[in-house]
C-alpha cells in the first residue's frame, strides 16, 4: 500500500514512494482524488503510474501522449475506466491487472506518479493504492502523518515521518497566513474584500489601477512593468500561464506621471498571429493605455490626478480644467453624423466632414491571418470597371475595414490568396451592403467571388436549370438542387422515377447486360478450337488465334523455323521447320567463313590447292555499248582459261589477299536490279530498258537463271551509291557457285567466264582472287589478278548523248546562242556561241554516232 499527494504539470513526475517487499505484482487497486486546477483539457486518465522493481526494471500504466522515460508501457489511458476520460475534478477508482508485467524480486520497490498529457496545465493527484502479489514492509509500513488532528493526516500511515501540518488562519494546510492577507479597509483604493488578515498595505489616498490582460497562445512570453517619472518600478507582472485566459492585475498608486510597458519575449506581441491577445489599463474606470499588436514591447506614458487631463480642445474628452495633458485624449467620437449619408456613423458625436452623401453602402472587412501579404480583393461593377481594391496587407491578425458608397446596381466582389490556401482562422472576410450580410468566409483556395445586386439582397437559388430555382433571389446561397434532373425514359437501365426533367443521360443494356456498355465485357474468342478460346464470351470479336506449327498461340512459325540441314553452316538443332535459309561453305576445302580447312603454311592457299595448276590465261573485258546510260560505257569483265573443262567456282578476297572493284566516278545501279546477275529479271527489261546496263557480279550467268551466291560481301555502298566493292577483312567474302551446278561457270568458245558487268563513265580498276575446279577435282587458286581500263565515248555535236545529231542538239545550241566566252556548246573553239557555230552544226546535222 502507499499514497502520494502532488501537483504536476505536463510530463512532470512525483518523487518516488519507496518500500521493501518481495513477490510479483499481480494487480493494482487505486483511489484517486483528482483536481483540475487550471480548468484545462486534462483528464484523470492522463495519469501514468510507474512501478520499479529491485532490479531496476520499470513498467508504466496509463498516460495520454507521454510516458515515464525508461519504463515499458503496459498501455495508455485506455487502461483506466471510461469515466476517467473527463475534465471534471472528483474522486476516481480503478483496478488494473498486472499479470505478465515482467517484474519480480525481493528488495526495494518504488511507485511514482506522472502527468502523461504533453500540454497539460497544473493538476493535483492525491492517490492511494495497494498492489497485490507483493509482501513485506510495503504491505503495512506506510510512512506519513499519523496525527489525526493534522490537516495532512494519512489514515493508512503506520510510521510517522514528522510531516504533520496544521491549518493557518487562511485555512491553508501548513500555510503562513499570506494567502488571505490584504487590505481590509473598505475605504482604501486597494481594498480586498476577500482578505481576512490586514497586511498593512491599505492606500487611502491612491488611485485604483486595473490592468486587464487577454492572454494569447503563449502567455509565458508576456510581462509588464509600471514605472514612475524617476524610473522606479511601481508594479509589475508576468510571465503568465493559461493560454487564451484573462489575467486581471489591480493595484493602487498616487497621482503622478507613469509609463506602462508591456513586453513579449518572442517579439511578436500579444496579437494576432498566435491568438487574439490584448491589454487595457484603466484608472478609476478611465482607459489610459491599450493595445496588443506590437513587437518586443509597447510603452505608454500618461499622467493622472489633479491638474491632469486631456488639453486638446478637439478631443472627445477635452477637459478645460486640465493644466497638464495626461496623454489620454480620445477622438473616437468623430465620424459622419448625417443619417442620410451612406457612411453615417451612429456612434459619432462630432462630424469630421467624411460624409459622402446618399448611396448604397458596401463595407468590406478583412481580418488578416499570419500571411497578410497573400490577401487582396477587388470590387467591380457590371461593366467590369474597378470600384475599390484592398491588400496586400502588411500586418498579421488585424482587421481592416473599408466602406464604399456606390449607386444602385450589380457588383462583383472577388477576394484572392496568392498562395492558394485562403485565409486561416481566425482570419476571414465579411461583405455587407447597407448593413445586410451578403457574404463571409476565408476557407477558399486561390479566389472566391460573390456577385450581387444592391436592389435585391434576397438569398436563394439563382440557377434557372435547378429544381428549386427562385426567380426572386438576387444572391445565390449555394442551395440549388438538381435531383429532379435525370433519365425519364422507363425503358432505360438508368431510369430515374423521381426525375421530372430529362438531361439526355439515358443508357441501355448492351448485349452483355451492362448498363451503357459497349459489349466488351462479354466479347472475346468463341471458337473452342482456338488457343485463346474464352468459354465465358458470348460475342465473337474476331480475336481468335490458333497454334502455329511451333505450338505458339497466334504464332507465325518463326519460333521454330530456321535451317534444319546439319551439314549447313547455320544449322539450328532446335528448328523443326526449314525456312530455306541454310548456307554452306563456298568450297569443299573451305569452312563457312571461307577459310581453308587445311593450310599448313598459313599462306591463305589451301593445301589441296597449293600445287594445283590452272589453265588461267588473263582477265579481260568487252564493251557492251557506249552511251548506254547518260553517256556511260557498259563493260563485261571475264576471266580467260585455256582448259574448257576447268570451271570457275569463286571470286573472293580477304585481309591478306584483298579484292577490290572500283571506278573513278560511280557505277550505274538500276532500281530494278541487284548486286548479282541472279537479281536481273529479263522480263522487266521492256519495263525499264536501262535495266540491261545494271552493274553486277557473277560467275558465268547473266540473269536470274544463274545459280550464283555470295557470302561476306558488303554491297551497301555498291548498290546504294555506285561505290566500290572492297573485301579486305579477316573474315573475307566471295561470289561463288556450287561446283558442276552452273553450266556458265565453264569457259565458252573463246575460253571466257563472265565475272561482272559494270556501267560507268570513269576508269575501272579491279583486283580479284579466283578459285577454279579442274576435271579431276583439284581446286587451283589464281591470286591477285588486276585489270584497269576505260573506253571514252565521244561524238562531236551529240550534246544530249542520244547517238544522233538532231533537232534536240540544235535547240541546246540555240539556248546558248550569244554566250560570249567559256560557253557549254562552243563548236568552233573560239569560246563563244555565234552564227559560225550554227553553220558547223548544220553541216553535220543528221549524222549518226553509232
Amino acid at each position: 500500500e502507499g499514497a502520494i499527494d502532488v501537483v504536476l504539470s505536463a510530463e512532470e513526475s512525483s518523487q518516488p514512494y519507496t518500500f521493501s517487499a518481495e513477490g510479483t505484482p499481480e494487480s493494482l487497486v487505486i483511489s484517486l482524488e483528482w483536481t483540475n486546477l487550471d480548468a484545462g483539457g486534462s483528464w484523470p486518465a492522463d495519469l501514468a503510474i510507474s512501478i520499479t522493481g529491485p532490479d531496476g526494471g520499470c513498467v508504466a500504466i496509463g498516460g495520454y501522449n507521454a510516458s515515464p522515460a525508461g519504463c515499458t508501457s503496459l498501455g495508455n489511458y485506455g487502461l483506466w475506466p471510461a469515466d476517467w476520460q473527463v475534465t471534471t475534478s472528483g474522486n476516481y477508482t480503478a483496478t488494473v491487472d498486472l499479470t505478465g508485467n515482467g517484474l519480480s524480486g525481493n528488495g526495494n520497490w518504488s511507485v511514482s506518479l506522472f502527468n502523461g498529457y504533453g500540454t497539460s496545465a497544473d493538476v493535483q493527484y492525491n492517490a492511494s493504492w495497494s498492489i497485490a502479489g507483493l509482501c513485506g514492509d510495503g504491505g503495512g509500513g506506510i510512512e506519513g502523518c499519523t496525527d489525526s488532528t493534522a490537516c495532512n493526516y494519512v489514515p493508512a500511515a503506520v510510521i510517522d515521518d514528522g510531516s504533520c501540518l496544521q491549518l493557518d488562519q487562511c485555512g491553508v494546510c501548513g500555510g503562513d497566513d499570506s494567502s488571505c492577507g490584504g487590505c481590509t479597509d473598505s475605504l482604501a483604493c486597494n481594498y480586498d474584500p476577500a482578505a481576512i488578515l490586514d497586511d498593512g498595505s491599505c492606500l487611502t489616498d491612491g488611485l485604483d489601477f486595473v490592468l486587464t490582460l487577454n492572454l494569447d497562445n503563449y502567455p509565458g512570453e508576456t510581462t509588464w512593468t509600471l514605472t514612475d517619472s524617476t524610473g522606479s518600478t511601481v508594479a509589475s507582472g508576468g510571465p503568465y500561464s493559461g493560454a487564451g485566459t484573462t489575467a486581471i492585475e489591480s493595484f493602487c498608486a498616487p497621482e503622478a506621471c507613469y509609463t506602462l510597458t508591456v513586453f513579449d519575449s518572442f517579439g511578436d506581441g500579444m496579437c494576432c498571429a498566435y491568438g487574439d491577445g490584448s491589454y487595457e489599463l484603466t484608472i478609476d474606470g478611465v482607459s489610459f493605455a491599450s493595445g496588443g499588436d506590437f513587437g518586443d514591447s509597447e510603452a505608454t506614458t500618461f499622467c493622472v490626478g489633479a491638474g491632469f487631463g486631456c488639453t486638446d480642445s478637439t478631443a472627445c474628452n477635452y477637459d478645460p480644467a486640465a493644466e497638464t495633458d495626461n496623454g489620454a485624449c480620445d477622438f473616437s467620437c468623430y465620424g459622419c453624423t448625417d443619417p442620410e449619408s451612406c457612411n453615417y456613423n451612429a456612434d459619432a458625436t462630432l462630424d469630421d466632414g467624411s460624409c459622402t452623401g446618399p448611396g448604397e453602402s458596401i463595407t468590406i472587412s478583412v481580418t488578416t491571418d499570419i500571411y497578410p501579404g497573400e490577401t487582396t480583393w477587388t470590387l467591380t461593377d457590371d461593366s467590369g470597371a474597378t470600384i475599390a481594391t484592398g491588400g496586400p496587407y502588411s500586418t498579421a491578425g488585424i482587421t481592416e475595414e473599408q466602406t464604399v458608397c456606390v449607386a444602385e446596381g450589380c457588383y462583383t466582389f472577388s477576394i484572392a490568396d496568392s498562395f492558394g490556401d485562403g485565409i486561416f482562422e481566425p482570419g476571414g472576410y465579411v461583405l455587407t451592403v447597407n448593413d445586410t450580410l451578403v457574404a463571409s468566409g476565408g476557407d477558399f483556395g486561390d479566389v472566391e467571388t460573390v456577385a450581387f445586386c444592391t436592389d435585391n439582397l434576397n438569398f436563394g437559388c439563382t440557377d434557372p436549370t435547378a429544381c428549386n430555382y427562385d426567380p426572386g433571389a438576387g444572391i445565390d446561397n449555394g442551395t440549388c438542387d438538381f435531383s429532379c434532373v435525370g433519365c425519364t425514359l422507363p425503358a432505360a437501365c438508368n431510369y430515374n422515377p423521381d426525375a421530372t426533367i430529362d438531361d439526355g443521360s439515358c443508357l441501355f443494356d448492351d448485349s452483355c447486360g451492362v448498363c451503357g456498355g459497349d459489349d466488351s465485357t462479354c466479347s472475346d474468342c468463341t471458337d473452342p478450337a482456338a488457343c485463346n478460346y474464352n468459354p465465358d464470351a458470348t460475342i465473337d470479336d474476331g480475336s481468335c488465334l490458333f497454334n502455329d506449327s511451333c505450338g505458339v498461340c497466334g504464332g507465325d512459325n518463326s519460333t521454330c523455323s530456321d535451317c534444319t540441314d546439319p551439314a549447313a553452316c547455320n544449322y539450328n538443332p532446335d528448328a523443326t521447320i526449314d525456312d530455306g535459309s541454310c548456307t554452306y561453305p563456298p568450297a569443299d576445302n573451305l569452312d563457312c567463313n571461307g577459310n581453308c580447312l587445311n593450310d599448313s603454311d598459313d599462306d591463305g592457299i589451301c593445301d589441296e590447292d597449293e600445287e594445283a595448276p590452272s589453265s588461267f590465261v588473263q582477265l579481260g573485258y568487252d564493251v557492251v555499248g557506249q552511251n548506254t546510260v547518260n553517256g556511260m560505257t557498259t563493260y563485261r569483265v571475264w576471266a580467260e582459261f585455256a582448259d574448257p573443262t576447268e570451271q570457275l567456282v569463286a571470286v573472293y578476297g580477304f585481309d591478306s589477299l584483298p579484292m577490290t572493284i572500283n571506278t573513278t566516278t560511280a557505277f550505274y545501279q538500276n532500281a530494278l536490279g541487284g548486286p548479282l546477275a541472279a537479281s536481273i529479271n529479263p522480263a522487266l527489261v521492256p519495263v525499264d530498258p536501262d535495266l540491261a546496263y545494271d552493274s553486277w557480279l557473277t560467275i558465268g550467268g547473266e540473269d536470274n537463271t544463274a545459280d550464283v551466291s555470295s557470302i561476306g560481301l558488303d554491297f551497301v555502298d555498291f548498290e546504294g551509291n555506285g561505290g566500290a566493292i572492297v573485301v579486305n577483312d579477316v573474315n573475307g567474302g566471295s561470289v561463288f557457285i556450287y561446283p558442276d551446278l552452273e553450266p556458265a561457270a565453264f569457259p565458252d568458245a573463246d575460253g571466257h567466264v563472265l565475272i561482272s558487268q559494270l556501267t560507268t563513265d570513269g576508269e575501272v580498276s579491279l583486283t580479284v582472287n579466283l578459285q577454279t575446279r579442274t576435271a579431276d577435282g583439284i581446286n587451283p587458286q589464281v591470286l591477285q589478278q588486276s585489270l584497269t581500263f576505260q573506253e571514252v565515248y565521244e561524238c562531236f555535236g551529240d550534246f544530249n548523248n542520244d547517238g544522233l545529231i538532231g533537232i534536240a542538239d540544235i535547240l541546246l545550241l540555240l539556248g546558248d546562242f550569244g554566250c560570249p566566252a567559256e560557253c557549254n556548246y562552243d563548236m568552233n573553239g573560239d569560246g563563244g556561241v555565234t552564227t559560225s557555230d550554227m553553220l558547223v552544226m548544220l553541216s553535220i546535222f543528221g549524222t549518226s554516232c553509232e
